[in-house]
């Protein structure tokens, strides 16, 4: 029997909506189906990209021929949009930060178990070259016990551009790239309880 792709659709279609149209270009299994976006002008993008689009996001969660919601909206819209996705039955890729509060990441995974979908992160940088061989060396103890590990990175594209820097969106370094910096960290140090936060 011939295995069918998975067909996503993505929501919010500009720069990290073309990110996951890329990758799914070049991943078997996935198919890049459709597209929304609430400006005309990305919605032709994707249409040039052969892919199906919509008028509003409801018409778009209601196409079941989409088993997968690639959230990439503004950040502060992601949780609202997820449990929608999740309520139509589908199951959600969504961007970092998933959500701008912890009630917000509850009523989501809540809404995922209620309707036995899978909500997940995309979490990129878990794959950095940089980050893999500092992870290697410290499992490897190759260097010895380190006693203090320092993490920065100062932006890309410039420092917060567009919404990224606007606060009322979810922006700001602490959600676009601070959010990979505690990942990795949590990921280098698994059985560690962070004991304080500060920013």
């Amino acid at each position: 029997m011939e295995k069918k792709n998975i067909k996503a659709g993505i929501i919010g279609f500009g720069y990290m909506g073309n990110f996951h149209l890329n990758r799914m270009k070049s991943v078997e299994g996935i198919e890049a189906y459709a597209a929304y976006d609430t400006d005309p002008e990305k919605l032709e993008d994707a249409r040039a990209e052969n892919l199906l689009t919509f008028h509003s996001l409801e018409e778009m969660l209601e196409d079941k021929d989409i088993e997968l919601a690639v959230i990439c909206t503004p950040n502060d819209v992601h949780a609202d949009i997820a449990v929608k996705a999740l309520e139509a039955g589908k199951h959600v890729l969504c961007e970092k930060p998933a959500t701008l509060t912890v009630a917000e990441m509850e009523r989501v995974l809540s809404c995922a178990e209620k309707n036995n979908r899978i909500f997940t992160t995309h979490l990129n940088r878990r794959w950095d070259a940089d980050y893999r061989t500092v992870k290697k060396v410290l499992e490897d103890k190759s260097i010895g016990e380190p006693t203090t590990l320092i993490s920065q990175v100062f932006g890309q594209r410039g420092v917060c551009f567009g919404w990224r820097g606007d606060p009322e969106k979810g922006g700001g370094m602490l959600y676009d790239w601070g959010i990979h910096l505690i990942d990795q960290i949590l990921m280098i140090f698994p059985q560690q309880k962070v004991v304080g936060v500060y920013a």
